[in-house]
Parts: structure tokens; C-alpha cells; sequence
């Protein structure tokens, strides 16, 4: 894995007026890297995700994206940082009037000049590589499966060729069999792509078979992070309950661990 770091997080505090949502966080997110944020409910997951991404400043520190402080760029140059990433939302968050097609091209027809010609043929090339069928593009959302609003949602995210990817809950929803492919089409995707990757997940079939380190928030702070077994040995109550119970010692200590 290479040293160069994509995101890093100094100091970060966040607060919204009396309730402290982080007390000085610091993390680094290297090239490559595929991490899992774990947190109970109200631990500020998707604050600190939202904060990686620019939507949202924190109250204290800063946040480095490729190497610019995104607190101090204009919107100009923020947005093009952000063409550099792709989000997968936890629900897709789809256009509901726009079909599968519409969907995916949308940020290409927002944030580049490319002719319609070649718009056409990227999607039609996404829609392939997430595995959805050529049918399937002019389908609206209210008429997908489960996995097939993942996939479409994931062929938008990475419709730009983003460098880093955000996935926010990928397989929430999702029955064992379409978490299962829809897994297997991100390890895939890595290898090929080599995305560097911030996961939201609560899922340990997930977190065991997809990240590389794991980094964890309790009581307002990063209370743990490493690779997944490092984790584990630590002895907070929350990283305890979490990942050494009986039902997490029977998804983490069988199957495989080989990110491929």
C-alpha cells in the first residue's frame, strides 16, 4: 500500500451547540486504503464522512483531501476535489423520476463537458460493470430489486473515475445472497480500479471481507484503529461488545479474510 495519504482528519472537533459529537480526532486515510468506520447510533459516522467530503465543517481542526485543506479552497476548486470522489449513499438515493440510465449519466452531464456521444457510451460502460443488464437502463427506481438500486447507485458513484469512494451502509437491505455479489463486486471493482475507500458499515461480513483497517468511534472519539484483528484486542466496552460477542467471533473467526 502505498504512503501517500489521501484524507486526513487533525484535530477534529465537532459540536452542534451543547452536544459534542467528536473530541479531537485525528485520521489518515492512505492511498488505496479500503477503511471501515464502526460507531453505536449518534456517534457521528456520517458527520465525519460528510466532513471527509466538504458538506460539512467541523468546529475545530481541518480536514486535508489529496492535500488541500478544504476549509480554506474556494467552492470552485472544492467541487473539483469532489469530482474526485464518488458517494454511494446508504439507501442509493436515486432520482426517483429518472431512469437507470438518467441516473448514472447525471454527474457527468453536471461536471463535464463531454459530448452526449461519449456520456452514452461511459454509462453504458458502468451499467456493465456493475453487472446490470442492458434492460435494466430504462427502468425507473420504484421498478428495482434491492441490489439492483445498489448497483445503479454504485454505477453513478463511480461515474466520474473517482479516486476515493464513500459507501455509507453499501449492503443495508440487501438479503445474504445479494449482500454476498454485491460484495464481490466491490472486491473486484478495488482490484481493478485500486479506489481508495471510507465504509460505513455495521455488517461484519462486510467489514471482515472487505476492509483492510478498521477504525472505530465511541464516546466522541476514535477510541481504535488498525487492521480488524488489532482492533479486536482492544478492551473498550463498545469495540468489545461490537466485535468479540458470540455472534461476531462467529463471523469474524470463520471464513475467509483474503482481500484478493
Amino acid at each position: 500500500m502505498s504512503a501517500e495519504v489521501v484524507v486526513s482528519m487533525q484535530g477534529i472537533g465537532t459540536r452542534f451547540g451543547d452536544m459534542v459529537v467528536h473530541r479531537h480526532i485525528d485520521l489518515d486515510l492512505h492511498r488505496g486504503e479500503r477503511l471501515g468506520l464502526l460507531g453505536g447510533s449518534g456517534s457521528g459516522k456520517t458527520v465525519l464522512m460528510r466532513e471527509m467530503l466538504g458538506l460539512q465543517r467541523p468546529t475545530s481542526g481541518h480536514v486535508e483531501v489529496f492535500g488541500e485543506r478544504i476549509d480554506s479552497v474556494p467552492n470552485s476548486e472544492l467541487q473539483r476535489l469532489r469530482n474526485r470522489c464518488g458517494v454511494l449513499f446508504q439507501q442509493g438515493a436515486l432520482f426517483s423520476d429518472l431512469t437507470v440510465f438518467d441516473n448514472i449519466a447525471l454527474p457527468l452531464r453536471e461536471f463535464s463537458d463531454l459530448p452526449e456521444s461519449i456520456i452514452k457510451e461511459l454509462v453504458w460502460m458502468k451499467i456493465e460493470t456493475v453487472g446490470l443488464d442492458a434492460e435494466d437502463a430504462l427502468l425507473k427506481p420504484a421498478e428495482l430489486s434491492g441490489g439492483m438500486i445498489k448497483r445503479t447507485a454504485l454505477a453513478r458513484a463511480l461515474a466520474l473515475e473517482p479516486e476515493l469512494l464513500f459507501l455509507d451502509e453499501p449492503t443495508s437491505g440487501l438479503d445474504p445472497v445479494s449482500s454476498e455479489r454485491f460484495v464481490d463486486l466491490l472486491q473486484s471493482l478495488h482490484r481493478d480500479l485500486g479506489f481508495s475507500m471510507v465504509m460505513i458499515t455495521h455488517d461484519l461480513h462486510t467489514l471482515r471481507d472487505l476492509c483492510d483497517t478498521v477504525a472505530v468511534l465511541a464516546d466522541g472519539e476514535l477510541v481504535a484503529r488498525g487492521t480488524l484483528n488489532e482492533v479486536r484486542a482492544h478492551d473498550h466496552p463498545f469495540v468489545r461488545d461490537l466485535l468479540r460477542g458470540h455472534r461476531a467471533e462467529r463471523v469474524l473467526d470463520t471464513g475467509s479474510t483474503d482481500h484478493g
